[in-house]
């Protein structure tokens, strides 16, 4: 059995969200209108940052899609 850590495992995902981050932006736009391409959004590559400087996969997705403004309803 191989194992790795939280760390690798975000760094991981990092490489392949900025490698494929247009898929990404269609998928994170529904959720967070605050990211785009657009001159007043956060830029993804930016949001992917921030994501992995967090220390766990739960983390990393919490941050990634827009953190607690994304879990307030309407």
């Amino acid at each position: 059995m191989v194992s790795i850590s939280n760390l690798e495992n975000i760094d991981t995902i990092k490489e392949y969200y900025l490698k494929n981050k247009t898929e990404l932006l269609k998928v994170l736009k529904p959720l967070d209108d605050t990211i785009g391409d657009h001159f007043s959004q956060e830029p993804v590559e930016r949001r992917i940052d921030k994501a992995a400087e967090q220390q766990s996969i739960w983390g990393f997705n919490y941050v990634l899609r827009g953190g607690f403004k994304s879990t307030q309803s309407d």
